[in-house]
């Protein structure tokens, strides 16, 4: 058994090593994807640098409010953050160091990162979802 095991890991060990070497490869299209995110959240760091955070949030939260609940519905789907905000969480998912909010104990809870005033929580049960609060621990919108 242990030997066959390792007869397996070996073949697997090959073709990755052989997929790796396609340029269009499984393995290649993740480390570009992985680039692309980290050229994208890398933007973010710089426009962050020499703009305000709050006007621009606040624009994301109307877009992502009660309007893209509706549409959501509408057209048969639960409702999911705008790509901004997504883009947003997860430059904080990625850029920030997680924090501890005893006031903030949820049993799903995935995440916590304090950013600008903000509280961003991930909750993971049997699907995932954010939830984002202000400084006084209002929930201000779920994504």
């Amino acid at each position: 058994m242990c030997l066959k095991m390792s007869l397996d890991l070996d073949k697997i060990g090959e073709a990755m090593l052989e997929d790796l070497k396609n340029p269009n490869g499984y393995w290649n299209t993740i480390i570009n994807q992985m680039k692309l995110e980290s050229a994208r959240l890398d933007k973010i760091d710089k426009w962050l640098e020499t703009n305000d955070f709050e006007p621009m949030f606040r624009k994301l939260l109307l877009r992502n409010g009660e309007n893209r609940s509706e549409w959501c519905y509408k057209n048969g789907y639960q409702k999911y953050g705008t790509p901004l905000m997504e883009l947003l969480c997860t430059y904080i998912s990625n850029r920030c160091t997680p924090a501890t909010n005893e006031k903030l104990d949820n049993a799903f809870q995935s995440g916590l990162w304090e950013f600008k005033g903000y509280w961003f929580e991930l909750n993971c049960g049997q699907g995932c979802y954010w939830r984002i609060y202000d400084q006084d621990l209002n929930i201000v919108e779920d994504v």
